[in-house]
């Protein structure tokens, strides 16, 4: 990439079309960070010395310069950018130039026979070195328009060097009988390959074609006099075209007087004729007073002493009735074919209507801009060929910064949302997206327009909804809570219900149990019989069931636990006794280990154990059906930190899906085709009501493990 040092003093346009046609990517650009990551950089310059480099100063770009040479990346200075290279320069005295080459730029010299400042077509001598003309054949002729040279302080540096000063030899023969004054001159370089004797001969030689040339002259004379006619009108001709010209002329000699206006320019000051301008010397009589008739002499005057060739300047002229308008004076020289300066023509063009069609052009952009800046969505308009920002407002740039970051991610959330086809065929869409980035929802508004280079660029429009989102999540979970709530009263009432109902049953089953014991008894069944302890166990788990249902009405009445010091052991095998039940259903492997050290566990016995129990028996089912594998479910008591006492229950079966674990504990929500979803809410309630935790996690190798935490005896007296 090649980078256009931008700093007011140069012909910008032209050298980045050059460059544009070899197919070089260029930037123009005045921004230090994007200069130094160029792989060549160009500085151009059009103006005066000393103004160039208060330029440079002013937008920072003297060390930007000099570290780019110190990187020694490829660097090409043009015209005034190459003589700012230097250490100073005759045509601003005092001023300082970068000093990057040693050397200072001359003004050439006055001399007779030189024009100044020096144009026209010249040889150069190239070193055989020169990088910067390689494959240019030495003795090339090229263009120069300049006042100055350089005087470099090592000539090893100059690549190609040229002499406007060769000294000729000059032949002169009078040629009679034309009138006085007309003479035959013959000039040579000295050092070319015409020697002295050979002009001689050149001399004679054209001596005698003029002879033949005299002959010529008697028809000359005779249509000298039609000739003269044609001038005239052709004079005539070329004032009228003058005269219609849309924009005013004067003329000026080298000095400023004033030697022709055309109608145009009176028709613009409010003049009658000519004479009133003609003859006059700077200040003229339109030239605004005060201030800005003073910056115009010192700009004609800047003119005038070659520090500039042309320059354009606003003003505004005066007329006799003293009102004023908007114009543009162009001042440029007039050269002739030979290289005479014969003064300067000077260019008026009234802007009036442009003026004022700029001010309302401004005005309605700054109504506009005050429109757009007022709104409190995010506006932004970006160029989708080359994702450049072309245009955002306060608020767009105080969530993203002046860059295109912010637009482009957004367009990517709706291509994610619509896909990219859908996307790219739509002029219009809107959507609501979520920026992770700044962690809110927006409503996004899309369309393509056209800009004012009447290119399609695409429009975004940016409402920022997280407050609406969050009261519109908030209303759904309060919904949702409100109808768990309504289920889990119902349900509750039914647990209630139910435990009512089933006291009877229950209390039927304990009384006929102990008839049964009694009539064994009666019937002489010694007590060691095993029916006995069967009948013990039917009284005891009818017993153990009545407990539980009044548990549940106590649960579902919210009230607290009855809390006691249970051994763990206790609490172990009276579970493991109910869980081997539901492990012969389905063999299965259910096992246990408890620590050695381990202490009294501070609970509601029955609740505990209904939480233990339903954790065992869902280890069992989710391990069941797996081919070539049993069912198995560990269960391992051991003391954790802080007084606590932690039961796991592992089990080898399929395992529960990170999405699954999220909902696990929550109401209602089963995994099981036949479930209800009650068990895991009402365990961890149960656990929570005894100030513990109940947590899962995955089994290392297969299978999911439920730790539950439970105060042991010892943290409840400390």
């Amino acid at each position: 990439m090649i980078a256009i040092i931008d700093y007011d003093a140069g012909n910008l346009k032209s050298v980045e079309k050059a460059l544009k046609s070899l197919n070089q990517e260029v930037i123009v650009s005045r921004d230090s960070s994007e200069i130094l990551q160029a792989d060549k950089v160009i500085l151009p310059g059009v103006g005066a010395f000393g103004d160039a480099m208060n330029n440079l100063d002013k937008f920072g770009l003297v060390d930007t310069i000099k570290e780019v040479t110190r990187k020694n990346t490829p660097f090409l200075g043009i015209c005034l950018g190459l003589q700012l290279l230097f250490d100073k320069s005759d045509e601003t005295p005092g001023a300082e130039g970068l000093g990057i080459l040693k050397g200072e730029i001359l003004r050439i010299p006055p001399k007779e026979g030189l024009k100044i400042p020096h144009m026209g077509w010249n040889s150069i001598e190239i070193k055989p070195q020169a990088k910067l003309f390689k494959d240019i054949p030495n003795q090339s002729y090229v263009y120069f328009v300049h006042s100055y040279y350089l005087k470099a302080q090592d000539e090893q540096i100059v690549a190609a060097s040229t002499d406007s000063r060769r000294q000729t030899i000059t032949y002169k023969m009078h040629l009679s009988p034309l009138p006085a004054g007309f003479e035959l001159q013959v000039s040579s370089y000295a050092q070319g390959l015409l020697t002295q004797n050979t002009l001689f001969w050149v001399i004679s030689t054209l001596g005698i074609f003029l002879v033949v040339a005299l002959l010529g002259l008697i028809r000359f004379n005779w249509r000298q006099n039609s000739t003269e006619t044609a001038l005239r009108a052709e004079s005539a001709l070329r004032k009228t075209i003058a005269d219609s010209q849309l924009s005013g002329l004067q003329v000026t000699d080298r000095n400023g007087r004033i030697v022709y206006t055309n109608r145009t320019f009176t028709d613009l000051l409010g003049l009658s004729a000519n004479e009133h301008l003609i003859g006059q010397l700077p200040p003229y009589s339109y030239w605004p007073k005060g201030d800005a008739g003073f910056r115009l002499m010192e700009l004609f005057d800047t003119i005038k002493r070659g520090q500039m060739t042309t320059t354009s300047y606003e003003f505004h002229p005066l007329r006799p009735d003293g009102s004023t308008f908007s114009a543009f004076i162009h001042i440029s020289p007039m050269i002739t074919v030979e290289g005479t300066h014969l003064g300067w023509l000077w260019t008026l063009t009234d802007i009036s209507e442009i003026r004022q069609a700029q001010e309302r052009v401004t005005a309605a952009h700054e109504r506009f801009t005050r429109v757009l800046e007022s709104m409190q969505d995010a506006i932004s308009v970006v160029d989708p060929q080359s994702n450049v920002l072309l245009f955002s407002n306060t608020v767009y740039d105080s969530l993203f910064g002046e860059t295109s970051q912010g637009h482009l991610q957004a367009h990517m959330e709706l291509i994610n949302q619509m896909g990219e086809k859908k996307v790219k065929e739509a002029s219009d869409m809107s959507s609501d997206i979520y920026l992770e980035d700044l962690d809110r929802w927006f409503d996004l508004h899309e369309r393509t327009i056209t800009w004012t280079d009447r290119t399609a660029v695409r429009l975004q429009i940016l409402s920022d909804i997280t407050e609406r989102r969050e009261n519109e999540n908030l209303l759904v979970e309060q919904q949702a809570r409100s109808e768990l709530n309504s289920r889990l009263v119902t349900m509750g009432e039914m647990a209630s219900s139910l435990a009512h109902e089933l006291n009877q049953p229950l209390t039927a089953i304990s009384n006929y149990a102990f008839i049964v014991s009694s009539l064994m008894k009666k019937a002489g069944v010694p007590e060691e019989h095993e029916m006995f302890y069967s009948i013990s166990r039917i009284e005891a788990q009818a017993q153990r069931a009545a407990a539980i249902i009044q548990r549940i009405r106590s649960f579902t009445k919210r009230s607290e636990p009855k809390m006691e010091s249970i051994p763990v052991m206790n609490l172990i095998k009276e579970v493991m006794e109910l869980a081997s039940i539901q492990a012969r259903r389905h063999n299965a492997k259910v096992q246990y280990y408890v620590a050695p050290d381990i202490t009294n566990v501070w609970c509601d016995e029955i609740m505990i154990e209904q939480v233990l129990l339903n954790l065992i028996k869902n280890g069992i089912e989710a391990s069941v059906g797996i081919e070539g594998q049993k069912p198995e479910v560990t269960l391992t008591v051991y003391s954790g930190i802080d007084h606590h006492i932690i039961f796991e229950v592992a089990d080898n079966g399929v395992g529960i899906d990170d999405e699954h674990k999220a909902q696990l504990f929550d109401p209602f929500f089963t995994t099981k085709s036949t479930g209800m979803g009650m068990g895991l809410n009402i365990c961890r309630t149960i656990v929570e009501l005894h100030h513990g935790r109940l947590t899962i996690s995955d089994n290392i190798g297969r299978g999911t493990i439920f730790t539950l935490t439970l105060p042991s005896e010892n943290k409840q007296t400390v």
